[in-house]
């Protein structure tokens, strides 16, 4: 139980800090919104590395939250949520696809047809101790899918950033 608050803490000092780069103008300057029908990353990128990690970054452990929404923004990556339904319904980020790791216990799940292959995509959990969208990242590496992230601080991290927020269940969405 106080591990988990630590956990909780230190994702919301994680947040505090990015909130404050944001203020001192190193964050993107609108606040996220739905993806463009086709938009780039608005510069140079490696068509092998097309999200811009750095060749020091050996992980594909992603903390920074205006690197998440300029991605999102850009329409340059699939976001998948990959926390249970309830939490899901609750709130998640806009357009995000529900696909928590149970989903992969019985086989491929449908929501695999609906991800681009050849996008780079980005998995989110609870952030703190939860380590769902590790799972989902294997499971989807598994299904081929070559280019998977991992939004490490969370739903937390975009909701506590003030940046749109979509509730309701897959099936209620367009």
């Amino acid at each position: 139980m106080i591990e988990r608050r630590i956990g909780r803490a230190a994702i919301l000092l994680l947040a505090a800090v990015l909130l404050a780069a944001g203020q001192a103008g190193m964050a993107p300057s609108r606040k996220a919104a739905a993806p463009p029908p086709s938009a780039s990353t608005g510069g140079e990128t490696d068509s092998a590395n097309p999200l811009g990690a750095t060749p020091a970054e050996t992980s594909t452990d992603r903390y920074e939250l205006n690197w998440l929404t300029d991605h999102y923004n850009a329409g340059t990556a699939a976001i998948v949520d990959a926390r249970p339904l309830e939490n899901f319904v609750a709130g998640h980020i806009p357009g995000a696809t529900h696909l928590p790791f149970e989903d992969f216990l019985s086989g491929k799940p449908k929501q695999l047809d609906y991800l681009p292959p050849d996008q780079p995509i980005i998995v989110y959990c609870d952030g703190g101790d939860c380590d769902a969208s590790h799972k989902v990242k294997k499971m989807l590496h598994e299904f081929d899918f070559a280019e998977v992230y991992v939004f490490v601080p969370g739903y937390p991290a975009w909701r506590d950033a003030g940046l749109a927020v979509e509730q309701g269940t897959p099936e209620t969405l367009p």
